[in-house]
């Protein structure tokens, strides 16, 4: 196997980051993703790297913050050859070489989600192999969860098991009494008066 190097992006390397490891069909929303993450100040473009073998790119990972904290939080957009059996030597390189970086520049935490399934913008394939990684190089499970989305009236809301009356028919004075009895379960909830 040829000597993996990892280094920072350049300025002039954002495309072909976005491109390293993404389906073509995602390049455009990754490229989006990182140039907003990047214009708000959630990614860095010297926390955007890149492992290399010989004079091709073969990972690339990016750490994220919130806009206003100034130390990385999490890694995103961690990619790898994921059907090749080598993708565990190279990103616990990639890994192990940018992690101490991050540390100086503050990180005394660094956290990692999983998404299943994919979800846009970062589309991340292979959640057995990156669990692999994770836990290869020291990380541990922190909790496994489901996550539940409403999307507004698109969502639609099934039969509510909580009333609320209007404020013309008398809300609005038992809420300047005090008296929050004016909110109210339907009958047989286990919650009805």
């Amino acid at each position: 196997m040829t000597k993996i190097s990892v280094r920072p992006i350049r300025r002039d390397e954002i495309g072909e980051f976005a491109a390293t490891g993404t389906d073509p069909k995602r390049i455009d929303d990754v490229t989006q993703y990182v140039e907003q993450m990047m214009k708000q100040g959630s990614i860095h473009r010297e926390w955007c790297f890149v492992a290399v073998q010989g004079n091709r790119w073969v990972g690339r990972i990016a750490y994220w913050t919130l806009p206003k904290s100034g130390k990385p939080h999490a890694p995103v957009l961690l990619d790898l050859p994921w059907e090749q059996e080598q993708y565990l030597s190279i990103g616990a390189q990639l890994l192990q070489e940018t992690l101490p970086l991050m540390r100086e520049l503050g990180a005394d935490q660094i956290g990692y989600v999983v998404d299943t399934p994919p979800m846009p913008p970062q589309w991340q394939r292979f959640p057995q192999e990156r669990m692999k990684l994770l836990d290869h190089i020291g990380f541990r499970v922190e909790r496994v969860t489901d996550r539940f989305e409403w999307q507004g009236e698109k969502s639609g809301l099934p039969g509510s098991k909580i009333t609320f009356p209007s404020l013309a028919r008398g809300g609005r004075s038992r809420l300047h009494r005090g008296d929050h009895a004016g909110f109210r379960t339907n009958a047989g909830s286990p919650y009805s008066g």
